[in-house]
């Protein structure tokens, strides 16, 4: 049975998609212009500012992965305000997605018609994430071209495969850290599918060539980063950030529903570096829980049981991605398990295996992985993997109306729309509403220097991006620990100016001490110089 006998779709159909993603990309950019200002973003903008500026020592960092930075900085360097900067590269970074996608989609045995409408749905996924300002966008990018190259029937035929996607590897590891182990997981088990799909010796040889050309340039290339990070920090690290998060789930911690980050509870803390932002610019430095689940056996069925709720959680995230997305994982599962052996059917194991491995690979370290972006490789790889069923069933003679099949489409289609469109349609709004109020505070100098607050840690330090950008002076250095020795602690830290978001209580009475420097003109906040 072909279902993929024609697997070219024209350039001039693609181009049309291309044209109208960046005419909607360009609506979107404008209509999220003030969002997106995150720690994460902010941690990325301020370190793109001193690749930019020359300051490599500082820059170096192993919990954010440097190449959204590094891609950052020309942009800053010509004038480029960083956030607008941020979103043309992820406007390029979906261009590349969705020539990926038409790539790998060849790949998966899937009709035309029905490559026509991943792509079209992909377009409106992908146009929804670069509403969000996170180098993950990138890393996609990456791993369908290197899914590209790994799902290929001719893999092993040539030398260069292999060596592809050993670049590949490590320019994903240079986006995000959690690409290095699951670039290599990866690619060991994929070189292992195609050296038991090989035929005679000749081509088992070929295929171990393969994986040992990919893994030297991959090891050589990342080696370079490993070194500079490992040097910083005094010890060999890969990356910082999955410690970190292994952190957060330590049954010492206080349970909780979602724990929250750090800075939240454990007081305030010193930026790594005078011109950081906050502490979150590496929070390698944050004095977080060690552990280890081999501790006792109260800490084995702990993390036990926080694997078991992460994998409920993608479970969920699955289902916000397409509510038949379960379906299509079941229908893989059973097309697998009756395929005669699976390694007869590459269309059906490879995407699947992929998509077991990336999300699997999270369980042990995320807090809570209920925040898509970890896992948006997975919504393409569902949507091929629906693509791939549609072609089956439209191919069986018990599908002949053309009513029926435009009915699956549509539901097919409209299932995987409901949460890019709702993340259009829910724009936030507190960027615009903070720019606003960093705009009235800032006559007063109430954002300059160092800066404390009682609530709002996100907020706040949206005001000190916006006053660190004149100057590198500014800092915010968190919310107190615990109230009633705040005053102590303030002084300890040598806070400039705090800032008190107003809600049901009044100022503490320490405050009574100090000027308000905005003289109560600025609803919902006050500005009291503590020097």
């Amino acid at each position: 049975m072909d279902i993929s006998s024609d697997k070219s779709i024209s350039r001039g159909w693609f181009g049309l998609l291309l044209a109208a993603y960046l005419a909607a990309s360009a609506i979107i950019a404008w209509y999220f212009r003030h969002e997106g200002l995150h720690s994460d973003a902010v941690a990325y903008i301020s370190l793109a500012r001193k690749y930019a500026q020359g300051n490599f020592k500082e820059a170096v960092n192993g919990f954010w992965s440097p190449l959204f930075s590094w891609l950052l900085a020309p942009f800053i360097k010509a004038g480029i305000n960083p956030l607008y900067a941020a979103r043309m590269l992820n406007i390029i970074s979906g261009i590349f997605i969705l020539a990926g996608v038409r790539r790998l989609s060849a790949l998966l045995a899937i009709s035309e018609g029905m490559r026509r409408v991943v792509l079209a749905a992909s377009a409106i996924i992908i146009l929804s994430y670069s509403a969000i300002i996170f180098p993950d966008m990138m890393l996609l990018a990456i791993l369908i071209y290197y899914l590209a190259l790994i799902f290929r029937d001719d893999y092993p035929a040539s030398l260069k495969h292999g060596t592809a996607c050993g670049i590949l590897g490590a320019v994903a590891y240079y986006s995000k850290n959690y690409a290095f182990p699951f670039f290599t997981a990866h690619f060991l088990l994929f070189s292992l599918f195609h050296y038991l799909r090989g035929g005679d010796a000749g081509a088992k040889m070929r295929v171990l060539k393969n994986a040992v050309a990919g893994m030297a340039f991959f090891m050589m290339m990342s080696g370079l980063w490993i070194y500079a990070i490992s040097s910083k920090y005094g010890h060999v690290t890969v990356g910082t950030a999955g410690s970190y998060n292994f952190s957060q789930i330590s049954p010492e911690l206080p349970e909780m529903d979602e724990q929250p980050e750090p800075v939240l509870f454990m007081g305030l803390m010193e930026p790594p570096n005078r011109t950081a932002v906050s502490i979150m610019e590496d929070p390698t430095y944050i004095n977080v829980v060690k552990w280890s689940p081999f501790e006792s056996a109260g800490y084995f069925i702990h993390f036990v049981k926080h694997i078991t709720g992460n994998i409920y959680a993608i479970i969920q995230v699955f289902n916000k991605f397409s509510l038949l997305s379960g379906i299509i994982v079941l229908v893989y599962l059973a097309l697998l398990i009756n395929s005669g052996g699976i390694l007869k059917r590459p269309e059906i194991l490879y995407p699947l295996s992929t998509l077991l491995l990336f999300c699997g690979g999270y369980t042990p370290f995320i807090i809570n992985i209920n925040n898509e972006r970890y896992i948006w490789l997975a919504n393409i790889l569902l949507l091929f993997m629906g693509g791939h069923i549609l072609s089956r069933l439209f191919c069986s003679e018990s599908v002949k109306m053309n009513l029926w099949k435009n009915l699956l489409i549509l539901i097919f289609a409209l299932s995987f729309l409901r949460l890019p469109l709702g993340i259009i349609k829910d724009k936030p709004l507190r960027g615009e509403e903070n720019l606003r109020i960093f705009r009235r505070l800032e006559p007063s100098g109430a954002v300059k220097g160092r800066i404390a607050s009682n609530d709002k840690w996100g907020d706040t330090l949206q005001l000190a991006y916006y006053s660190n950008l004149a100057d590198n002076s500014t800092q915010y250095i968190g919310i107190p620990k615990k109230p009633g020795n705040e005053l102590e602690e303030l002084k300890r830290y040598d806070i400039d100016v705090y800032l008190y978001w107003e809600g049901e209580s009044e100022p503490p009475e320490f405050l009574s001490g100090f000027k308000e420097i905005t003289e109560g003109r600025i609803p919902g906040v006050k500005a009291y110089r503590l020097k």
